[in-house]
């Protein structure tokens, strides 16, 4: 008698069953002409997306209030090209630039604290 290595339980030997067989079904549709790829793609390169010129607008910087937080400007104008965070001497808290470029507009943000203090934006060709 043959014997299993985990025990010593005697090894059992399975018959194939004459009616079970591999069946390979064909890819869905959506798979075998690429719109999975390209959905992938097109999600990957709207997350890397900065600023563009339809965020980057008069419109949109008359929306940034007094007061607002970096929060609330990123939910208006996206996340910044670069930010910069440092120590306010004397008085004390932090002084924060947001600064959005794009082709064809600037705008800057600065915040004291957290709290927008100053806006400033250039757009045009």
């Amino acid at each position: 008698m043959k014997y299993s290595s985990i025990s010593n339980i005697p090894a059992r030997r399975v018959q194939p069953s004459s009616q079970a067989r591999a069946v390979a079904l064909p890819a869905p549709v959506w798979v075998r002409h690429g719109v999975l790829a390209t959905f992938v793609a097109m999600v990957l390169g709207l997350a890397a997306c900065k600023p563009n010129a339809l965020t980057l607008t008069q419109d949109n910087l008359d929306k940034i209030q007094q007061d607002m937080s970096t929060a609330d400007v990123k939910a208006i104008l996206g996340e910044p090209s670069s930010s910069t965070t440092e120590p306010i001497p004397i008085v004390g808290g932090t002084k924060t630039t947001l600064t959005y470029t794009d082709q064809n507009a600037t705008v800057t943000i600065v915040l004291k604290n957290d709290k927008v203090q100053t806006k400033e934006g250039h757009f045009g060709p």
